[in-house]
């Protein structure tokens, strides 16, 4: 009964990975991402269906999802197998990307705090800009001083 189990679950991890391949071609990314999922819950590591579920990842958009799919691609991978080379090559393009999102969510993050600041400070007739913040080259430590 436990074999019979397990061999109905490695199939089931079979067909919807197969099912998320023939989504994906068809250009539906949603479905290929959620059959993905539940492929990997039954089968977790595959690196086909990492790299599919990374593929659809990046047609959503959601590109650091997606590189770090294709980074554990490229781990679970065999050594020079094609998977292993097209997940690095994945990794390789999406990371200009992953970086820009990254920057992008700290500047926001930055704005918010700033934001939170100005407005306790406002309390006291002040915000950020009453502050200046000066890098010391040597040291890579800040001195903070007030300006008026």
């Amino acid at each position: 009964r436990g074999a019979g189990a397990a061999a109905l679950a490695a199939a089931r991890a079979v067909y919807h990975a197969n099912r998320a391949a023939a989504a994906l071609q068809a250009g539906d990314a949603r479905t290929a991402r959620d059959d993905c999922d539940a492929s990997l819950r039954l089968a977790p590591g595959a690196p086909k269906v990492l790299m599919r579920r990374a593929r659809a990842l990046e047609a959503l958009e959601e590109v650091e999802a997606a590189h770090a799919d294709a980074q554990a691609a490229a781990d679970a991978a065999e050594d020079n197998s094609a998977i292993q080379k097209d997940a690095k090559a994945m990794v390789v393009r999406l990371q200009p990307a992953v970086d820009a999102a990254r920057e992008k969510l700290k500047e926001e993050t930055m704005e918010q705090l700033k934001g939170l600041g100005n407005s306790v400070l406002g309390m006291f007739g002040m915000s950020l800009d009453n502050f200046e913040a000066k890098k010391d080259p040597s040291t890579g430590s800040y001195s903070i001083s007030f300006k008026q």
